[in-house]
């Protein structure tokens, strides 16, 4: 069967969601839908109100097939290796598709402007230090070379998030489909090339545009659930997902205090020599998150506190959880495997199809029974199951009765 893929963090899953998953049926004529999700932490650093079992559960019943969960290095990473680590897998499993939202929704003006930032990388680059040689941060910077080297339409693209996560993935579906076709000409068999798939975004944001469109985005819908408006909330949710609002934990203040209370401990037992070892922390950052951590009153108190020009605050919250996860340079392994968190029938086929490749991906249905084949997906998994107990423990779950080793995927 014709399989698609799609990147997701369905937190919670809402009608763009439902609207991006029919529509990429339609286009592409897939059998089945494989969504790559993120964990408990999401790719800003943040900690979903929704646990990754539940949140599997409503994609499931809303029409995705098969759930598969992206690794905790990828999914709480920056744009770049969020898109490697999703593509690499949804490639392994042999995809003919693979779809993403984008703000443009114009596939040959993303193909376009991937060509171009290729090709004139070095200028860009060039220009973007000089920019920065005037205290502008990396991202202005960035904006501002890209407009003055091809043009400020093309920079006014790169300025929205999904048009971003775009050139990303769109750039390692490239690299897939050259291995693919260097293979195919050695053996000298079909090739058999992945084809994306973009879908226009819809929900701005702001509140009368959303009610306008019908649409509202994630981000807007947890807040609208936090500030308790949660009948309202549920009018951008399908159907079969309404009921998700009632489900996790969606009011984080005491999750954020729990969370405070760990950096202040860390804190606490860390020279700044230790702090230096964390991934992505250096350059005086170590000090600067020790004194700060030991003086917050509150977690956001202390993200604030720490974002500046050169950091944003969603690099911030994932050095922080970095640091919680005692996670090093060279304790990051790029592991290559499918987590099944949900399937239904269609889902269950496609699991046992690929068990069957020769030299296929490794399917991890039971963390107790499928052992990776190799280390680095075995140290990968490891990470998973960490990032998941602590999950737990700052989401007030039994960390026991919770584990990634007592959970099963949901079945439909």
């Amino acid at each position: 069967m014709k399989t698609l893929g799609i990147i997701a963090e369905y937190n919670p899953f809402h009608k763009g969601h439902k609207y991006h998953l029919d529509q990429s049926l339609d286009m592409t004529g897939a059998d089945c839908a494989v969504a790559v999700m993120s964990g408990g932490f999401t790719q800003r650093g943040e900690i979903s109100p929704w646990d990754k079992w539940t949140r599997s559960k409503y994609a499931v019943e809303a029409g995705v097939n098969l759930v598969v969960e992206l690794p905790f290095v990828y999914a709480c990473n920056q744009g770049i290796s969020f898109a490697k680590g999703a593509v690499d897998i949804l490639a392994a499993m042999d995809v003919d598709f693979i779809s993403f939202g984008s703000e443009i929704g114009d596939m040959e003006m993303l193909i376009t402007l991937v060509e171009l930032l290729e090709e004139r990388n070095e200028e860009i680059n060039l220009v973007q230090q000089e920019i920065m040689k005037d205290g502008v941060s990396f991202a202005k910077s960035r904006t501002e070379a890209i407009a003055e080297v091809l043009s400020p339409q093309m920079a006014e693209i790169l300025e929205t998030p999904n048009n971003v996560l775009a050139m990303h993935y769109l750039r390692r579906i490239n690299y897939h489909n050259h291995l693919r076709v260097q293979k195919a000409q050695q053996e000298g068999t079909p090739v058999k090339l992945i084809k994306p798939v973009t879908v226009q975004r819809h929900g701005s944001g702001y509140f009368e545009t959303n009610i306008r469109s019908g649409f509202a985005g994630a981000s807007e819908i947890r807040q609208m659930i936090y500030d308790g408006q949660l009948d309202f909330a549920a009018g951008y949710m399908p159907p079969k997902t309404k009921s998700m609002i009632g489900e996790g934990c969606p009011w984080m203040d005491d999750t954020l205090a729990r969370m405070l209370t760990i950096v202040k401990t860390d804190a606490l037992r860390r020279t700044p020599e230790d702090l230096k070892e964390i991934y992505c922390i250096g350059e005086g950052l170590e000090n600067k998150i020790i004194k700060d951590a030991l003086s917050a009153k509150t977690y956001d108190e202390l993200i604030d506190s720490l974002t500046s020009k050169r950091y944003t605050g969603s690099a911030m919250r994932r050095v922080i959880l970095y640091m919680i996860m005692n996670l090093k340079e060279e304790d990051l392994p790029q592991g290559v495997y499918a987590r099944v968190l949900g399937a239904d029938q269609k889902g269950r086929e496609l699991i046992r199809a690929l068990k069957k490749q020769e030299d296929g991906i490794d399917i991890i249905t039971n963390v107790n029974k499928d052992i990776p084949s190799d280390q680095v997906n075995r140290d990968c998994l490891a990470i998973d199951m960490r990032a998941a107990d602590i999950y737990n423990f700052v989401c007030n779950c039994d960390v026991n009765d919770w584990s990634d080793r007592k959970i099963k995927p949901y079945i439909k």
